[in-house]
């Protein structure tokens, strides 16, 4: 979902995966696995244009940044209560990429597709 979010928001792959520091083909597979896992088409790749986010894809975007934010206030919780509770020292974490810090690019909306 990460991956599929800056995506969208850099408008490349390599940027993305500048953004996520991963490599750009592991960017590209797990697009392609939410692709298959979904049965969407989530981008549009074109190689020297970048990608545009397809309509169900900026669809699919909206919806993974809200369960993303879901599972950072459950984060939060869970840190609430483990800094309240000093008997057990668990922490929860989120893997997430930072939003913005995209160099150029820029994702086409779905009234350009």
């Amino acid at each position: 979902m990460e991956y599929l979010i800056a995506v969208a928001e850099c408008g490349t792959i390599s940027l993305a995966a500048e953004r996520a520091s991963v490599s750009a083909p592991s960017v590209s597979t797990g697009i392609g696995l939410r692709e298959a896992a979904f049965g969407l088409q989530l981008v549009v790749r074109r190689h020297a244009q970048g990608v545009s986010v397809t309509v169900a894809g900026h669809q699919v975007t909206e919806a993974a940044r809200a369960v993303l934010a879901s599972t950072g206030a459950l984060s939060d919780l869970a840190a609430e209560i483990t800094g309240a509770d000093h008997r057990t020292d668990q922490r929860a974490r989120v893997r997430g990429v930072p939003s913005g810090h995209c160099t150029g690019g820029a994702a086409a909306h779905p009234a350009q597709l």
